[in-house]
């Protein structure tokens, strides 16, 4: 590339935040999210929100929606041209979802990259995601897309069956995963009861940059338009997602807690005997019971159930938390 700086400086785009902060202008980012947790939502909120700012010209954007109904993308089209952005949809006006890569490569042969913002939902309508091969081949042209000024953003889906820790997992290869320069999984936040919304959170699983975990709630239920909906959307304060995921936590965790106090009262109070014993009577691992020991264990009341005391050869001997 000796000698052609300028060339290279005059396509690259600046890295820095498009939409909110989870997604950077001049990168590829893939957002992985289970059925229904707002991906197509919140992304096309974050897209106005951007075009408003002024962080994108609306008619640098382009959305491939392959995934909606008709209803769904009358809805979606009559948002976009209120805001100058483009919509595309396979089946209508002569496009095919086949076009889509020629079209990418058009850009590139043109150098008519920079600027441009290219959303694909769902990334399964014009890439097989299983298949490694095609996965590479596509994930290549987007890198090329990208290197001359592009931002790309590809939606796609988690695997139905989480992890052995109970983390959602992406779905397919991981050669668009390698690929990109960032890539997060909505994912779902256990609300308060009658609350109203669903709440989620875009969280990293690689990054490139200063992408930020964060997170959204929106109308949960029947709403009288999609407008409607899209207005809902709000973002969530980081103190208030740290304070839903605690009590989420603590409401998955009640049958070990009542498990723990009903041990520690009867004086299993050393750490390994406590946690064999909450095991036993919880029917749960020795190392989930440690988890829930370990997480409500401090001498801070309005957070904490139980502390210990350091006794001879290192022992930590609990006690319960009492007003």
């Amino acid at each position: 590339m000796r000698g052609h700086l300028a060339e290279l400086e005059a396509a690259a785009l600046e890295t820095k935040p498009l939409l909110g902060g989870v997604v950077l202008a001049g990168q590829a980012t893939i957002i992985f999210a289970p059925p229904g947790s707002g991906k197509t939502l919140l992304t096309i909120w974050l897209l106005v929100e951007a075009i408003a700012a002024g962080r994108v010209l609306g008619g640098n954007v382009y959305y491939m929606n392959g995934d909606d109904s008709s209803s769904g993308v009358a809805n979606k089209v009559r948002i976009f041209e209120e805001v100058g952005a483009h919509m595309i949809v396979p089946g209508l006006q002569g496009f095919t979802a086949g076009k889509f890569v020629s079209l990418m490569r058009e850009m590139i042969a043109t150098d008519t990259c920079r600027g441009v913002v290219i959303v694909v939902d769902t990334l399964k309508k014009v890439v097989d995601t299983m298949d490694k091969k095609d996965s590479a081949e596509f994930g290549q042209i987007v890198r090329e897309c990208v290197a001359k000024g592009a931002t790309f953003i590809g939606l796609g889906h988690t695997r139905k069956n989480p992890s052995a820790n109970g983390k959602l997992v992406h779905a397919g290869t991981t050669d668009l995963l390698e690929d990109a320069d960032a890539a997060c999984i909505l994912t779902p936040l256990e609300a308060r009861p009658g609350s109203g919304e669903k709440f989620v959170q875009f969280l990293s699983i690689k990054r490139r940059g200063g992408n930020v975990d964060e997170a959204f709630a929106y109308a949960n239920g029947n709403t009288a338009s999609y407008d409607e909906l899209v207005a809902s959307v709000r973002r969530v304060d980081p103190v208030n997602v740290e304070r839903l995921v605690g009590e989420a936590e603590e409401r998955t965790d009640e049958p070990i807690i009542d498990a723990i106090v009903a041990c520690i009262a009867e004086s299993a109070v050393q750490k390994m005997q406590l946690a064999q014993a909450v095991a036993k009577r919880a029917r749960v691992s020795a190392r989930a019971a440690i988890k829930v020991i370990e997480r409500y264990q401090g001498d801070d009341l309005s957070r904490h159930r139980w502390s210990y005391s350091v006794r001879d050869r290192g022992a930590k001997v609990y006690r319960l938390l009492t007003t």
